[in-house]
């Protein structure tokens, strides 16, 4: 709640950081974070490249493709 009225307050992109676990990746996307700073959980993941595909999905308009 705190995370989507400071998104709905501000004009700039807000970035969610600090003790986000990959779960939470599509609740912080829903609340109208431009991004999610989830290292620890990827670096803490099984697999971190499908981590890192997970939150990737969870802000499908934010991310671009790397050529």
């Amino acid at each position: 709640e705190a995370l989507a009225a400071v998104c709905a307050a501000v004009s700039v992109p807000v970035v969610a950081i600090g003790g986000i676990e990959l779960d939470a990746t599509p609740l912080v996307a829903r609340a109208g974070a431009a991004a999610a700073a989830v290292i620890s959980a990827v670096d803490r993941a099984a697999d971190p490249p499908a981590a890192g595909r997970l939150v990737a999905a969870a802000f499908p308009a934010r991310v671009t493709a790397r050529a």
